[in-house]
């Protein structure tokens, strides 16, 4: 049996704000700040009932989460995703962690000197929400390279999701990154959206102007961008997945040249790209690195006249 005490600390803990207490028969009413009340009761058998019935459904997916499933039963909202996400809408939360279910999209590798741009877009609902250990789920600049590898397989084969690569030599035709992005994102949310049909999507904001004008043919599709969307756990999936997708690059082509190509854009990889370009020549570097940020632009430069005067 889960006790109120311990019940009372995790909400707080999680910050849920309760705003009053009422006895109810077999159990305790809590009144818990723009959610709505939660009843928990204690039966004879020992077990402990958490109902959400009275409990707004934008705020029942991540209660769930935070409540000790394992000494609690849980009543499960009778609504569908489509039916949940309408009800968010009515009510829109400001905290993206309580918007759910939906699509969820980010991007990596846009900050790297070497290797493409990969975006990915993941859905989740009730039911790969249930299935996923969100606790783990966070942005992937917090998390190591094996665990997002291993967290990648895991959504990847429990959720629906879409990934978009734009390779290095082809950055060089890209007049913007912003826009390039946006039309990443649009292409990876739509192929979702066509599939799930879902209602909202949410996307960890770069800056995008015209991402809801590109997916405003996608009739009911709610379009919202947070600034550290990555709290939601369907960015925080995309995150993970576009980051994992970015690292099996990387590797490939570190097998192939038989060299560990250094990931970011410190002083290690500017020295690796003079090296490199030393060694394979400007053809090789343009399949590896992005030509169009103006540091290796001047590393090119410094390459070509160097070329010139010992020819």
């Amino acid at each position: 049996m889960k006790d109120l005490g311990s019940i009372k600390e995790v909400l707080r803990q999680n910050g849920y704000e309760i705003e009053s207490e009422k006895v109810i028969q077999n159990g305790v009413q809590l009144r818990i700040k723009n959610c709505g009340h939660l009843r928990i009761y204690w039966r004879k058998d020992g077990q402990t009932t958490i109902d959400f019935s009275q409990i707004n459904d934008l705020c029942i997916t991540h209660l769930r989460n935070v409540l000790d499933q394992s000494e609690c039963k849980l009543l499960e909202s009778s609504m569908d995703d489509l039916e949940i996400q309408r009800r968010v809408l009515e009510n829109l939360p400001t905290d993206p962690r309580m918007i759910l279910p939906a699509i969820g999209s980010d991007e990596s590798g846009k900050g790297d000197i070497f290797g493409p741009v990969v975006v990915a877009a993941v859905y989740i609902g009730q039911a790969e929400y249930a299935k996923l250990n969100l606790s783990q789920l966070k942005d992937s600049k917090l998390l190591d390279d094996k665990k997002i590898l291993y967290l990648s397989d895991q959504i990847r084969s429990l959720c629906d999701y879409s990934i978009a690569v734009v390779e290095p030599k082809d950055l060089t035709r890209a007049v913007n990154m912003n826009r390039l992005l946006e039309d990443l994102h649009a292409r990876c949310i739509s192929d979702l959206a066509r599939k799930r049909k879902p209602v909202i999507a949410i996307y960890d904001d770069f800056g995008a102007k015209k991402l809801k004008e590109k997916l405003r043919g996608l009739g009911g599709l709610v379009v919202l961008g947070f600034v550290k969307a990555e709290v939601n756990a369907a960015v925080a999936a995309a995150s993970i997945v576009a980051r994992a997708e970015f690292l099996s690059w990387i590797e490939k082509a570190s097998g192939h040249y038989g060299r560990k190509i250094p990931l970011g854009a410190g002083q290690k990889a500017i020295e690796f790209a003079k090296s490199f370009l030393k060694e394979y020549g400007l053809a090789e570097f343009e399949k590896l690195a992005k030509v169009n940020f103006s540091n290796v632009r001047k590393l090119i430069v410094s390459f070509e006249g160097k070329n010139l005067r010992s020819s």
